[in-house]
C-alpha cells in the first residue's frame, strides 16, 4: 500500500483529538457530579472540609468576601496580633514573639504602633508584613487538625478525579467501541473513519482492549509528566509512519483510515 493521503492523516488526527475532547468533557461532567453529589453527601468529607474552613476563618489570616474566604489585604498588624493569640510564634525566625519581631524591624515603637511618619503601605513595612504572613501561614499549615483534615479532603478529591478519569476513558474508549460492530469511537463516527484490522479484517474485541489500554495508560502517564505530550507523540507517529498508524494502532495491529484509503488497503 502506498502512503495514505494527507487528508487521511489529518482526519486520523482529528478523530483522535475528538476522542480526547470527549473524554475530557465527560471527565468534567463526572467531576461536577462527584463534587456536587457524592462529596456533598459524604459526611466524613464535609466534617473535614468544614473544620478546615473554621480553622482558616478563626486564624484571622483570611476574611470573608463575596461568600468565600480570601487572604487579608489590609490591617496586617491587627490580624497577625489576633493570629498569635492562638498560635505560638515560629522560633526558627530567631524571635521569641511577634512583638519582638516588630521591635527588631525598626518600624515600630515600644508599644507596637508604627513610628511617626510611617504607614502600613510603605515598601519596607509591606515587606515586613509579607514575611510575617508567610511565617504565619507556614505555622497554620503545621496545625495537626488542619493537616489531618487536609489529608482527608485531598485524598477524597484525588480519588474522585481518578475514578472520573477511569470511567470517562472506559466508557468512551472501550464500552462504546465494544458495543458497536464497527468498533468505532465517537471521534471516528463523527469523522467517518474506518477502524480495521491489519489485513483488512474486522477488529477483534481483544484489539479494542489493547487500543483502550494504550490510549488510557499512555494518555494518563504522559499527561502527568507533560500536558499534551501524548497528543504530540501521537501526531508525530501518524505523520511519519507510512500508513498513518498511531501508537495504539502499532500495538493493536489496526488502522484508522478514510474510506478511500481503506479501499486501497483492501485492494492490495
Amino acid at each position: 500500500m502506498n502512503k495514505i493521503s494527507a487528508s487521511g492523516r489529518l482526519m486520523r488526527l482529528l478523530s483522535g483529538l475528538l476522542d480526547v475532547l470527549f473524554v475530557f468533557i465527560v471527565l468534567f461532567l463526572m467531576t461536577i457530579f462527584y463534587t456536587e453529589v457524592i462529596l456533598k453527601n459524604d459526611q466524613v468529607y464535609q466534617n473535614a472540609y468544614n473544620t478546615q474552613i473554621n480553622i482558616l476563618r478563626e486564624s484571622s489570616l483570611y476574611e470573608e468576601k463575596n461568600g468565600s474566604l480570601v487572604s487579608i489585604e489590609s490591617n496586617f498588624d491587627k490580624h497577625l496580633e489576633e493570629f498569635y493569640k492562638i498560635y505560638s510564634y515560629d522560633m526558627t525566625s530567631g524571635s521569641i514573639s511577634y512583638q519582638e519581631a516588630k521591635e527588631k524591624s525598626g518600624y515600630f515603637t515600644f508599644d507596637g504602633s508604627l513610628k511617626d511618619g510611617l504607614e502600613e503601605n510603605d515598601d519596607g513595612i509591606r515587606t515586613f508584613f509579607a514575611d510575617q504572613l508567610v511565617l504565619a501561614l507556614n505555622t497554620l499549615a503545621k496545625d495537626p487538625t488542619y493537616i489531618e483534615c487536609t489529608a482527608i479532603t485531598s485524598n477524597k478529591v484525588a480519588l474522585g478525579s481518578d475514578i472520573s478519569l477511569f470511567a470517562s476513558c472506559t466508557i468512551l474508549l472501550l464500552v462504546i467501541p465494544l458495543c458497536r460492530k464497527d468498533r468505532k469511537t465517537l471521534g471516528k463516527i463523527i469523522t467517518r473513519m474506518s477502524l480495521i484490522s491489519k489485513h483488512g479484517n474486522d477488529v477483534h474485541f481483544i484489539q479494542v482492549i489493547i487500543r483502550y489500554l494504550v490510549e488510557m495508560i499512555v494518555l494518563v502517564f504522559f499527561s502527568t509528566i507533560i500536558p499534551g505530550m501524548f497528543l504530540l507523540l501521537q501526531t508525530l507517529i501518524v505523520c511519519f509512519t507510512k500508513k498513518g498508524t498511531g501508537l495504539d494502532d502499532l500495538l493493536a495491529d489496526t488502522y484508522v483510515l478514510t474510506n478511500s484509503d481503506k479501499e486501497l488497503l483492501q485492494g492490495e
